[in-house]
């Protein structure tokens, strides 16, 4: 979801606020909430990094079923 080369270059500056995120996931038309993941999930930036609330989403999954 994330360009390897663009998402490289990013994390070589070693800058990583809000502002920060927002802008490079603008730069690749992407939620900023997916380049937070990804922050986290190499443990760039810690899960429970209360200042990165405001990138965090929550999504309710629907589901639908079906009478037989």
């Amino acid at each position: 979801m994330i360009p390897t080369e663009q998402y490289a270059r990013f994390k070589e500056q070693g800058k990583f606020t809000i502002a920060d995120i927002k802008h490079f996931a603008s730069q690749i038309d992407r939620d900023p909430g997916i380049v937070l993941g990804r922050l986290q999930k190499e443990e760039i930036i810690r899960f429970d990094d209360g200042t990165m609330k405001p990138l965090r989403h929550k999504y309710k999954l629907k589901t639908q079923y079906s009478s037989m």
